[in-house]
């Protein structure tokens, strides 16, 4: 009897220490997608997508000044799983073309939003991806929520620098 509580307790904690990335994911991809249409006054998220990849967003070079950023260490293993099997929205891949692709991985976001809402985020590849994809995605509203607070009301600050 006590060895039969003792593995009820390893599993109870078991899987309470287990993280649901799609669950934090969406959470996290809510508040970007409100950020992405305000930043770029589009009124739907296909069009901020559109909008924001002709744009250069002052963020990135804060992530990419140094080659050992957690942002540059996910962003290269999302290029290289995306690689080996690039997901896609419909029959539309999305593609990474390198490790500082930010406009692809801006989309890549978008993907895994789109397979985790519309019931396909058990595949494999998702399921592999889902950690840095949640980590990019983190690291990125952080910085842009922290400059929101340092700057107030200045809501473009660490927006939008100028177009392409």
């Amino acid at each position: 009897m006590d060895d039969e509580r003792a593995w009820q307790s390893i599993y109870q904690n078991y899987r309470r220490g287990v993280i649901d990335y799609r669950q934090t994911y969406l959470m996290l991809y809510a508040a970007y997608d409100r950020w992405c249409k305000l930043a770029t006054g589009a009124s739907t998220m296909s069009d901020a997508l559109e909008k924001a990849s002709t744009l250069q967003l002052q963020v990135w070079r804060y992530f990419f000044k140094d080659d050992t950023s957690s942002m540059v260490l996910h962003m290269r293993k999302l290029f290289i799983l995306n690689s080996v099997t690039p997901l896609s929205v419909g029959s539309v891949p999305v593609v990474l073309n390198d490790a500082y692709d930010w406009r692809g991985l801006m989309r890549l976001w978008y993907a895994a939003r789109c397979l985790i809402v519309h019931g396909q985020g058990e595949c494999g590849m998702i399921e592999a991806m889902l950690p840095s994809v949640h980590a990019t995605l983190s690291l990125f509203m952080a910085r842009i929520l922290k400059a929101q607070a340092e700057d107030g009301n200045n809501r473009n600050s660490e927006q939008i620098e100028r177009p392409n």
